[in-house]
């Protein structure tokens, strides 16, 4: 019952950072847009793209969070060892590396929002690689 309470408000808290980031972002975007953002913005609205994103996000993290929450588990029962102020240093560095390797392919085509990746991946580390390990423990 604690895993999943940990993941859920693990979850919630990067849901709440991803909407915070994501509507800086698009804000950013349309002040002002590039020729393929004012080509999407003709076909979607930008509020509704905000409101879809706020309502997806929280279940979507949520289940993120649980899941993340369970590999903790199991990998704090295979491999344990703490390192980096985690309690299992093989999970921070996976989960740190993961969030990279998901950054990386979409730094390219959105150079202008790098920052933003910047602090979506350094929050997904935190969240996910650290707080969550702390709860659990």
């Amino acid at each position: 019952m604690i895993t999943l309470l940990a993941g859920m408000a693990s979850g919630v808290l990067m849901a709440k950072f991803f909407i915070l980031i994501g509507s800086l972002t698009a804000f950013a975007a349309l002040k002002n847009p590039t020729p393929q953002i004012s080509r999407l913005m003709e076909r979607f609205p930008p509020g509704g793209l905000i409101i879809a994103m706020v309502v997806m996000a929280y279940p979507v993290w949520t289940i993120i969070g649980v899941t993340l929450a369970l590999l903790f588990l199991a990998l704090q029962n295979a491999v344990p060892g703490g390192g980096l102020g985690s309690p299992n240093v093989i999970y921070t560095v996976g989960v740190s590396a993961a969030g990279v390797a998901i950054a990386l392919p979409l730094a390219i085509p959105f150079r202008r929002f790098w920052p933003a990746l910047v602090a979506m991946c350094a929050t997904g580390a935190g969240v996910f690689g650290w707080l969550l390990p702390i709860l659990l423990t």
